[in-house]
């Protein structure tokens, strides 16, 4: 009665455990790092952990909990695309003071070929190991198992790089005369992220929305979909046949995954995970910064307000802190201070208020609004040029050292010492 189902009962023509189920774990941060799109030197076309987060597309879904408030537009959206989200949360913020500007390139830049030379090296000298020792050992379950995992590495590299190509692609679309100014047509924009940090950007308006809120668009969608299918095959073959490789093969595979695995999840190798330069310039004072690249036309330069914009309260009112008590007492984590440098014009004063980011007035009590009436002041006394200090920061960084860099060529700082106002 039971024919032909009995017979499966004693039908074992091999053994499977369940090691292949090791390439399920790490997801979360998988997701995370590789989804922001920043390539590391030594590890991008290293074998990974979670496979199926990148076949499934899922490091390009959109996150929720986060808020970009276009302050030169009076927009405001939760809509923001899903390696931008992934990348602002892997960056160095501070609570209030972390400024990025972002700016379209003309050219590759120079390190980029050398980058992914190096990390195509490194795979190559540790996966070639692996199937070199699963061919002298016969061991085909392994054999097919390294050739599964060398089908990921290059189906994932053409998802990430077809990712990047699209960002390029509509960087250079939005930028038809490479001799206009970063400067002119530059929006102002607040980002609140999840847990509650505010960063302040400065992006071309022409490229918000086909860059920061749209997810990026592959040149060749039925190609994408069909290397998506291709790794999706690769995953379920390493997760069968790892298991029945012999046991040296196995214990190669688990460390050759799961060390770099590990180490792209802290950021290695990658140039958003550099310690910051240290800048010292006459006018502006300290500051301290790294820059990073999406691809190879998107360039984001990362760095502090300036700790010449710190306040201080006095008897005559408010004025500006000097170095040394900066040093003594640290940097301000406040919004007042930071709505302050944004040196807001009324229009933006009014949004931010629509958008209960800015308190309003009860009863006669308007001591915050006079208090920040001053450092407003204070603030457009300066006369700040939020792009003179990006270039002071992107030359001292290039300059190749992360030591305290004295740009001495600007002009002397007019809050060089304690102002009422």
């Amino acid at each position: 009665m039971g024919y032909p189902w009995e017979s499966l009962y004693n039908w074992q023509p091999f053994q499977v455990d369940a090691l292949g189920i090791i390439t399920l774990l790490g997801s979360e941060g998988i997701d995370a790092w590789v989804g922001r799109l920043v390539p590391s030197r030594w590890l991008e076309y290293m074998p990974l952990l979670a496979i199926n987060v990148i076949a499934a597309n899922q490091f390009l879904s959109k996150q929720p909990s986060f808020f970009l408030y276009n302050v030169t537009r009076g927009i405001h959206t939760t809509d923001m695309a899903g390696w931008f989200t992934r990348w602002i949360q892997c960056q160095q913020l501070e609570t209030t003071r972390t400024v990025i500007c972002w700016e379209s390139q003309t050219e590759t830049p120079r390190q980029w070929i050398y980058y992914h030379a190096i990390a195509a090296t490194v795979s190559f000298c540790l996966t070639g190991f692996l199937v070199v020792l699963t061919v002298l050992s016969r061991d085909f379950y392994g054999l097919a198992a390294a050739c599964a995992l060398i089908i990921s590495i290059l189906a994932r590299a053409y998802l990430l790089n077809a990712n990047r190509s699209a960002i390029d692609r509509t960087v250079v679309q939005q930028s038809p005369s490479p001799s206009t100014s970063t400067r002119t047509n530059t929006d102002k924009i607040l980002i609140i992220t999840p847990d509650s940090n505010i960063l302040t950007m400065y992006v071309p308006g022409n490229l918000i929305i086909p860059v920061f809120i749209r997810n990026p668009v592959p040149s060749s969608p039925k190609l994408y979909d069909l290397i998506r299918w291709i790794d999706w095959g690769a995953f379920c073959v390493q997760i069968i046949t790892l298991g029945m490789a012999v046991l040296a093969t196995q214990m190669y595979v688990a460390v050759l995954i799961a060390v770099p695995s590990m180490l792209v999840c802290r950021g290695f190798g990658c140039d958003d995970t550099v310690r910051p330069c240290e800048v010292k310039s006459a006018r502006y004072g300290r500051t301290k910064g790294y820059t990073c690249w999406i691809g190879s036309r998107l360039k984001a330069t990362v760095f502090e307000w300036p700790d010449c914009l710190e306040f201080s309260k006095t008897d005559m009112g408010w004025g500006f802190r000097g170095s040394s008590d900066v040093a003594l007492q640290g940097r301000s984590t406040k919004r007042m201070d930071l709505f302050a440098w944004l040196d807001l014009t009324e229009e933006e004063k009014d949004s931010m208020s629509r958008w209960d980011l800015l308190p309003h007035k009860r009863g006669d009590d308007s001591t915050w609004q006079d208090d920040f009436s001053a450092k407003r002041g204070l603030v457009r006394e300066t006369r700040m040029d939020i792009w003179d200090v990006q270039r002071i920061v992107g030359r001292a960084i290039e300059g190749g050292s992360d030591a305290v860099r004295d740009c001495e060529d600007g002009v002397a700082s007019p809050s060089g010492e304690s102002k009422a106002y």
